[in-house]
């Protein structure tokens, strides 16, 4: 809720207009866009006081003069462009050129939001650490689900590295475990494997000397084949009729029509097998094999080799276990469970010749890896990374460090804003206003981006 006054002036009372109170009452969804409609103007609000209390009044007047004259309408802008902006991005953009977003990464860097109003603004207390999560940096091929132009990769990598401190899974660990501040610092991390995060964005990391985890499925690497989620959606785009029918919870036709609808069936599929129990799984993927025949050229070469895994360690770059074969731990039997935990460090141990500390359950949410949780530290892992949205402080678990989700339908703006909003809001707040999008939803098939496939 935001509460703000109209003020009094001269051009109202000298008419003999009579000074009232009005209260103006703001209610938003617990979402990005309410956030910022509602939480930020009381934040600038705050550092307005704090920047006008030490700024002399020259300084301040010729910061007004230069944001006039530089400043352009952002919606006449866009048009100017021909391009569709929603309003998220307007205000990402509005941010940006007012000087908003550099002034909140700096009020992220030290203060942090418990409660509502400008009350609930405090100097943080603890260190804050943000895991960004990716899969792949790339346009074409597998996986279909997950696009980003290495242009914007390369701009992210630019933006933390001018920005942020840029830290490795150990070094958080460390800090998390044995705080010795109020600092805050960023991760980068990919899963599975795919081979673009060795040709396009390895070249990437090291250019701006980014420490990323990789965190590699075992069988995948080894015998160079797709996971079950990959071939789903391969085998959507190759089915050969407009209409599927299909037996899940229930009988289930598939209009497949477009490009689109199939990206947006073949989600609706992986989603309902990643819930259902492993043979159920199984059997489904068996049924829509049958139907389809792959082209081999689209099965090949689409994940990294051991060798290419060694060139990035040499360079820098940290490798943990993604598990055996992806599957859905908590769908799992016990000694299913215990082997994806346990071959799967074994063989990135014996093929990098290093140790493996760090682990990334397979989908990422609490109902996907369920206990789990307490069965790593005894299979010698040292940390865990979820999907679910958030900053880690000192009081989060080793074994479920939360982490933002990123992708090739975000914009600069919005890429930034995110990780601001993360650091600045305690993790409660954040998970719960900037998880928009944590069940799979492709809206755009040339920026598809199936959250629910990590």
């Amino acid at each position: 809720m935001l509460f703000r006054s109209g003020g009094s002036g001269r051009h109202k009372t000298d008419w003999g207009a009579v000074e009232g109170k009005s209260v103006r009452l703001a209610v938003a969804p617990r979402t990005l866009a309410g956030f910022v409609s509602v939480q930020f103007p009381v934040l600038m609000d705050v550092a307005k006081v704090h920047v006008k209390k030490f700024s002399p009044a020259v300084v301040l007047n010729a910061r007004k003069k230069l944001q006039s004259a530089k400043a352009l309408p952002v919606r006449q802008a866009a048009a100017n462009q021909g391009a569709s902006i929603n309003r998220r991005e307007l205000v990402m953009r509005a941010l940006l050129r007012s000087g908003g977003m550099a002034l909140t990464r700096q009020l992220a860097k030290k203060l942090e939001i418990v409660g509502r109003g400008p009350a609930g603004l405090r100097k943080r207390v603890t260190p804050k650490f943000v895991i960004l999560s990716y899969h792949r940096v790339g346009t074409t091929g597998v996986p279909l689900y997950c696009q980003m132009a290495p242009e914007l990769f390369e701009a992210q990598m630019k933006y933390l590295r001018a920005n942020y401190q840029v830290l490795s899974i150990a070094e958080i660990y460390q800090q998390l475990r044995c705080p010795t501040g109020t600092q805050t610092g960023i991760a980068v991390t990919f899963d599975d494997g795919y081979l673009d995060t060795y040709t396009a964005a390895f070249p990437i990391l090291k250019k701006y000397q980014i420490p990323a985890t990789v965190y590699v499925v075992g069988e995948f690497i080894e015998k160079g084949i797709l996971g079950w989620y990959d071939r789903v959606f391969l085998l959507l785009k190759h089915y050969p009729h407009e209409k599927l029918d299909l037996l899940l919870d229930r009988p289930r036709r598939f209009e497949l029509s477009s490009e689109h609808s199939r990206l947006l069936a073949a989600d609706k599929i992986v989603m309902f097998l990643r819930g259902s129990l492993d043979h159920k799984r199984v059997e489904i993927c068996q049924q829509l094999e049958s139907m389809v025949q792959l082209p081999e050229e689209e099965l090949a070469g689409r994940m990294m080799n051991w060798e290419q895994v060694r060139e990035m360690q040499s360079a820098g770059m940290n490798f943990g276990s993604h598990t055996m074969t992806h599957r859905v731990l908590s769908r799992l039997e016990v000694k299913d469970c215990q082997f994806e935990l346990s071959a799967s460090k074994a063989l990135v141990e014996a093929r990098t010749g290093r140790a493996v500390d760090d682990f990334a359950y397979p989908f990422g949410k609490r109902a996907d890896y369920g206990s789990a949780a307490q069965e790593l530290q005894s299979f010698g892992y040292r940390s865990a990374v979820t999907t679910e949205s958030g900053a880690n402080g000192p009081s989060a678990s080793p074994y479920e460090l939360r982490r933002m989700l990123t992708g090739g339908d975000e914009s600069m703006p919005q890429f930034m804003w995110k990780i601001s909003q993360l650091l600045l809001m305690n993790s409660e707040v954040a998970a719960g206003t900037a998880s928009h999008g944590t069940t799979a939803r492709i809206v755009n098939p040339r920026k598809a981006r199936a959250i629910g496939v990590e």
